[in-house]
């Protein structure tokens, strides 16, 4: 990831020295125009059935890392069947409160 990396000066009187080194980044637009999930608009009450409803001794089976491999993919199921997508919005929103006056 990174290009180069150059030893500056000394940090006022320590020892240590400033570096500097180049990360070539390239813009990602893809980024900000992809949909995002809609937590205001999930539908919880149909998350907590699913969760209530779980066979949790059956789900929970194996080692830790089965177990952490069958909860986070049960939750990512339910984030798919009960979590709209919605479209970013590159508008900034407005502050909350009025505006400071100087």
């Amino acid at each position: 990831m990174v290009n180069s990396l150059t030893v500056l000066s000394h940090l006022g009187h320590s020892d240590h020295n400033m570096l500097e080194w180049d990360v070539p980044l390239s813009p990602v637009s893809s980024l900000f125009n992809r949909p995002c999930l809609d937590y205001a608009h999930a539908d919880f009450a149909e998350i907590r059935k699913a969760l209530h409803d779980t066979d949790w001794s059956c789900l929970l089976q194996g080692s830790v890392n089965d177990k952490w491999h069958a909860f986070h993919t049960l939750l990512k199921s339910l984030e798919s069947q009960f979590v709209p997508f919605k479209k970013r919005s590159l508008r900034r929103k407005k502050p909350h409160g009025s505006p400071i006056k100087l």
